[in-house]
């Protein structure tokens, strides 16, 4: 057991490392195609997006704990597009001192980078704004995950914010401390013998929802492996097993990606909801155990649904159903998304 407990830390560990990692490539990746696109040098637009995503990111705290580094995947992508266009705008080009409008042109992009600097100052500050806004409102969202509807609401939400690089989580850091502290509650009061033990709580969560990591993550992985063609594509999975197996999915959504790509955002959100509709039914009509346990996140899949549903083979067959639910739902979205960039 222990030597699980230290083989899934040094697989979080390497999760950490790629979501510090992978929004410094997207800015430099989105910053780089626009520049190519427009004609424009990518030496120079990539230091200004570079230089604008940091500046944001760390006053206002979104950098990795342990890292340090910028972490946020759509401050990195808008900071990207917004340095990108403005190079492209006034066609900013490497200083040729040989050339006679030297000095004009040292002129222009003295003046250009002071206007850039003031355009950073502004963009600091309303990101402030609106992260204090977005942590305002948080606070008054009032959902309910232990209900049908509070609970597929919740599970929309992550969905929908982890589709675009946000930390649903901590987003809704409130509503899933609550969850956390109602579902002991309840775990205790059913083994009292004082009360019924209800069908949602974090362990539902944990072990139905989100198989291989947000987004039932082993079901596209599992896709890819049966269905692509793209030899990409298979690789990456193939790499993202030992990861997916503890349900850390980072490979995934930033290698393929998902976020911010509309083809594999809308099963990203729906398989999930139709994982909990599907395993809702299953233990409403008594099919399958009501989870009896709040189950470590990290818990591979079928050994979490086992655990799960109070040691029933039933919550391991419910979880296969599941899986094969998601791949059918990932299937054309990923085939559509693998056929345009094999065309590409």
């Amino acid at each position: 057991m222990a030597d699980f407990s230290d083989a899934a830390n040094k697989f979080f560990y390497f999760s950490n490392l790629l979501i510090a990692i992978y929004p410094i490539t997207l800015c430099i990746v989105t910053s780089y195609y626009i520049s190519t696109k427009h004609g424009m040098n990518a030496m120079v637009v990539v230091p200004y997006s570079l230089l604008l995503f940091t500046a944001v990111s760390i006053p206002n705290g979104l950098v990795a704990a342990h890292i340090g580094l910028p972490n946020n995947p759509l401050i990195a992508f808008l900071t990207a597009i917004i340095s990108a266009l403005c190079c492209v705008s006034f066609r900013l080009d490497p200083l040729d001192p040989s050339r006679i409008d030297f000095v004009k042109r040292l002129y222009q992009q003295s003046a250009h980078f002071f206007c850039f600097l003031l355009l950073t100052v502004m963009l600091v500050k309303i990101t402030e704004i609106i992260i204090q806004l977005s942590q305002g409102a948080s606070k008054f969202i009032a959902i309910n995950p232990l209900t049908f509807f509070g609970g597929l609401a919740y599970q929309f939400i992550l969905g929908l914010l982890g589709s675009v690089g946000i930390n649903g989580h901590n987003f809704l850091f409130r509503v899933k401390q609550q969850l956390f502290e109602d579902t002991q509650l309840h775990l205790a009061a059913w083994q009292a013998g004082d009360a019924p033990l209800p069908i949602l709580g974090q362990g539902f969560y944990d072990a139905f929802t989100s198989m291989g990591g947000s987004g039932n993550a082993i079901s596209l992985l599992l896709c890819i492996l049966l269905f692509s063609k793209e030899r990409r594509h298979r690789i990456l999975a193939i790499s993202a097993i030992p990861l997916v197996i503890f349900n850390i999915n980072e490979l995934l959504l930033f290698g393929l990606p998902i976020i911010f790509n509309p083809l594999l955002m809308v099963p990203f959100i729906f398989v999930p909801l139709a994982s909990f509709v599907v395993v809702y039914s299953a233990m409403s009509l008594g099919l399958v155990n009501h989870v009896g346990t709040i189950v470590d996140w990290i818990t591979p899949p079928f050994i979490s649904g086992y655990i799960a549903t109070q040691n029933s083979i039933g919550g391991v067959i419910l979880q296969f159903v599941v899986i094969m639910l998601g791949i059918l739902i990932y299937r054309p979205f990923y085939l559509n998304y693998s056929g345009r960039m094999s065309s590409k």
